[in-house]
């Protein structure tokens, strides 16, 4: 999201230094590059929790939370109880297809 709204948006304009600065705080945001990074944080960061609100709805408090991606790091704060792998895909992809003789 955050992405689409630096490259095609006109007047939104900003490095990657000045989004990563913009992280150090989700207080409201006084300028554009902190108003877009922390409102699209603050923004992953209720989904994830609504998610796994109704996960729990659903299954009760039986389930594990496996974070992967680029954005593991932002969701890690809010469910410090998630296992985080890097690498889930490969990980899956190992047990789905195996390789023979490997």
């Amino acid at each position: 999201m955050r992405n689409q709204l630096r490259t095609h948006t006109r007047r939104i304009r900003y490095d990657d230094v000045a989004a990563e600065k913009a992280l150090h705080s989700y207080q409201p945001g006084r300028s554009t590059v902190e108003a877009v990074e922390r409102g699209c944080a603050l923004m992953l960061r209720g989904f994830v929790l609504t998610q796994v609100e109704l996960a729990r709805e659903c299954l009760g408090d039986s389930f594990s939370v496996y974070l992967t991606g680029g954005d593991a790091a932002l969701v890690r704060e809010v469910l410090p109880q998630a296992r985080l792998v890097s690498d889930l895909v490969f990980v899956g992809l190992a047990q789905a297809c195996p390789l023979p003789g490997v």
